[in-house]
């Protein structure tokens, strides 16, 4: 979000309740009373309000706050005084421009983390899961890691209005997100190498052909959730850190593509073979091969995500993520402290 904002109060009445035209964002009964997330940047909103009344001097060459007149009653002047008495003065500017842009900046880019978040588990399975699902299809020497690596991001996921009360533990979260990036990165090229070498494995009859396929969904069960882990850790590390610089932002955006675009190739690539090989494969005497249909439809199935971008719910998550804090936004805040914005039309 760029440092540009504007506030001011609504003279219309605004019907908040109209779920068609205002969405509102998930602040519990319980993060308010505690002053979770938007109630801790108060102290800064009070802060502000300091700062509307404050002026900041810019002394001239070779003058300091030393030089400035000083009154009987206390305090002192912009005048300066050298040793000829008065000799200049230090112009005086008004700090109320860079209060409110403070103010509402901290506030807004707050706003636009928990809008984010409230809408990531309505398109990615990797926080809809129970961790006992992930953990029966996880295999391999890096199943506890990246069991370890998803509990941790998820947590940080499912706790953020908390853990952003206090520097101390963002601090240490953003740490362990960064750690959560590599992890998953590593593990990721684990299962592409797995299932790539899946897919050279020979196969003399239908049922070890199916047997490889089976293989090949689970190691693609694998990749998604790492590479979920991977995406997420990163979004929640921006979020976390509030670091919007627009140069860091389209380098994470496209390193993160690079990543998925490189997933989406392996994957066609081995899952296009298998199906090839279903089409292809010719039957033995009394052999079975009533499943190998049902089998190509489930690849077909499979496939849509990673062939077409505007299916894929993991790069549509990234991009509005990444995109949305460069987006001018409206929020409205209701007297209960309750946060809306306006939905696209």
């Amino acid at each position: 979000m760029d440092n540009d904002v504007t506030v001011r109060p609504c003279e219309a009445f605004i019907d908040f309740e109209n779920s068609a035209k205002y969405s509102k964002l998930p602040l519990s009964a319980d993060q308010k009373e505690r002053m979770s997330y938007f109630l801790q940047y108060l102290p800064q909103a009070k802060a502000a309000n300091t700062l509307a009344h404050a002026w900041v001097a810019h002394f001239p060459k070779g003058y300091s706050h030393l030089d400035m007149m000083r009154y009987k009653a206390g305090g002192v002047g912009n005048t300066l005084v050298g040793k000829e008495g008065i000799e200049t003065y230090a112009p005086l500017f008004s700090l109320e421009r860079q209060a409110i842009s403070l103010g509402l900046f901290t506030l807004l880019s707050a706003a636009t983390g928990q809008y984010f978040l409230a809408r990531i588990d309505k398109q990615l399975s990797l926080v809809n899961q129970k961790l006992d699902d992930v953990l029966n299809f996880l295999y391999g020497e890096n199943r506890a890691e990246l069991l370890a690596e998803i509990s941790f991001v998820k947590r940080s996921y499912e706790n953020f209005s908390s853990i952003m009360i206090s520097d101390y533990q963002r601090t240490a979260t953003i740490i362990g997100l960064q750690s959560a990036q590599k992890t998953a990165i590593k593990d990721l090229e684990f299962y592409l190498s797995d299932l790539e070498k899946i897919s050279h494995k020979p196969h003399s009859d239908f049922r070890t052909l199916c047997k490889h396929e089976t293989e090949a969904w689970q190691a693609l069960k694998c990749i998604e959730m790492a590479l979920q882990t991977c995406v997420i850790s990163t979004i929640l590390e921006i979020y976390y850190s509030e670091n919007y610089d627009k140069t860091y932002i389209d380098y994470t955006h496209q390193s993160m593509i690079a990543y998925i675009n490189r997933c989406n190739a392996v994957v066609i690539s081995v899952f296009m073979y298998f199906d090839a090989c279903f089409r292809e494969y010719h039957a033995k005497p009394f052999e079975n091969v009533e499943e190998r249909q049902r089998y190509r439809s489930l690849i077909k199935q499979t496939l849509v995500p990673y062939k077409n971008e505007a299916d894929s719910p993991l790069r549509k998550t990234l991009d509005e993520a990444l995109k949305a804090v460069h987006k001018e936004c409206t929020y409205y805040i209701d007297n209960s402290g309750n946060v809306y914005t306006k939905k696209e039309a």
